[in-house]
């Protein structure tokens, strides 16, 4: 068994580095399982927003890491929200038209297990197999028990939520 920052020292989990301004301390940890790290930049430029915003995936996917990662308050249901869980520790991350799939291991510390397009998702009805495939992500994943916080709360994943 071993910690996060042991499974990446291993190669299987890659740190998400938010590029932060000098000024700007890291209050949230973003990991990515090798599968997701590897494919990701092919991944985006496959995306497209139909939503006709300025901003690509490619940028809101930084924007959300980069928010996340600085401490910034998530918003959590209501209308749009960008932090929802989905049963048995699972957590989505979201963005108008990304969807970011994964676990927190421990508090502010999200290990992202996939990241989808918003629109092949809702088209093809694809929530759940990525919600499953992530579950066998993480269970293979060679992590200390408990390997996720048990939790349905956002502020037992994540400090600074709100309700929206």
């Amino acid at each position: 068994m071993a910690t996060v920052l042991e499974l990446m020292d291993r190669g299987d989990l890659e740190r998400l580095d938010p590029q932060l301004d000098p000024d700007e301390q890291e209050y949230r940890s973003v990991f990515l399982v090798r599968e997701v790290f590897t494919r990701l930049p092919g991944l985006l430029d496959q995306m497209e927003s139909l939503l006709g915003i300025e901003q690509s995936p490619a940028e809101q996917l930084d924007e959300i890491f980069y928010n996340f990662t600085a401490g910034q308050p998530l918003a959590y249901p209501r209308e749009f929200h960008e932090i929802y869980w989905r049963g048995e520790g699972f957590w989505e991350l979201r963005t108008p038209d990304v969807r970011i799939f994964g676990f927190f291991p421990r508090k502010d510390c999200f290990v992202c297990t996939d990241i989808a397009d918003k629109n092949l998702i809702e088209k093809y009805k694809l929530t759940s197999q990525y919600v499953e495939q992530g579950k066998r992500r993480r269970g293979l994943l060679d992590l200390d028990e408990p390997k996720w916080i048990e939790s349905t709360e956002p502020h037992d994943v994540v400090s600074d939520w709100y309700r929206s």
